[in-house]
């Protein structure tokens, strides 16, 4: 898997980046581990978008889900979450690659 060019993704998310590697085996999406130069990690995705042909109603389902388990979750757990991205949405398209970031939750 290779490692998408870093400029882009320091644009939208607004911070420095410090490291970005493959993340995982997923079979769907493309998933790295970034780490921004202030600490701060994140998991970046390459949406398959053969897999999932109308991204923004995806995002906006997941970002669905996750405001409900928000509301229902205890203060003290860990809690998935999308970045607002620099172009003020979920998701992001470069090179006609859509593009999302969680924050990272360690185990």
């Amino acid at each position: 898997m290779a490692t998408p060019e870093l400029s882009f993704i320091s644009e939208i998310l607004e911070t420095e980046i410090s490291s970005l590697e493959p993340f995982g085996s997923g079979h769907i999406h493309q998933t790295f581990k970034l780490m921004s130069a202030t600490g701060d990690a994140y998991v970046l995705q390459k949406i398959n978008q053969e897999v999932f042909e109308n991204v923004p109603l995806l995002q906006n389902n997941i970002e669905k889900v996750l405001e409900h388990i928000a509301k229902q979750k205890n203060d003290s757990d860990a809690m998935l979450s999308m970045l607002t991205l620099s172009n003020g949405r979920s998701f992001y398209m470069e090179n006609n690659a859509y593009w999302r970031v969680f924050n990272f939750i360690s185990d």
